[in-house]
């Protein structure tokens, strides 16, 4: 992982250190030759189905990361370089701190980042925030599709049927509905 890490970040002079204690072991003898093709060689980096797409996901600058606020370092990487992976930590970061108004006001960067559709997890939020404020955010071309909103409405007719005893409705609705961020906003 070591080396892996140095050739993603060009420290090709690291790898090669750690690469030519390997290649003297039995057991990593093979591995280190294979890697050693990587060495000062940011083009076969690239185009390795494991080390390449790491490429993407580095920081386009520097800064400096925030040990106290680990989930700031989220924020501060998706501003450095905008792509997908990092976006989808940040949105899976609101969905885990329930925060769906945060998950709404992120709905445009899904367009910028090439996404055909929602979702659909995201459009569950989308359903929660509507449920809660009476107010449909701006979807920017976007539809949430009418299975989700079909289950979303047996959902809450499920929800509310149980509502005198919320264990037996619990164990009811993760039948149907354990799966969805629903399921997941009420109880858990």
């Amino acid at each position: 992982m070591l080396i892996k890490t140095n050739l993603i970040n060009g420290n090709y002079r690291m790898a090669e250190k750690y690469l030519n204690i390997l290649e003297r072991s039995v057991t990593y003898k093979r591995w280190a030759k294979e890697y050693k093709q990587f060495l000062y060689s940011p083009e076969k980096i690239k185009s390795h189905s494991e080390l390449g797409p790491k490429l993407d996901l580095l920081p386009q600058t520097d800064f400096f990361i925030k040990i106290g606020m680990p989930q700031e370092n989220i924020n501060l990487l998706f501003s450095s370089n905008p792509c997908k992976p990092i976006f989808e930590y940040k949105m899976c970061e609101f969905m885990l701190m329930k925060d769906v108004e945060a998950v709404v006001n992120n709905i445009e960067k899904f367009i910028m980042l090439g996404y055909k559709n929602i979702p659909r997890h995201i459009e569950e939020a989308i359903l929660v925030y509507y449920s809660m404020t009476e107010k449909f955010p701006e979807l920017y071309g976007f539809e949430i599709s009418k299975e989700t909103t079909e289950r979303f409405e047996q959902y809450l007719s499920s929800l509310s049927q149980g509502r005198t005893n919320m264990k037996a409705a619990q164990r009811i609705l993760y039948e149907k509905f354990g799966n969805t961020y629903w399921y997941y906003l009420h109880f858990k």
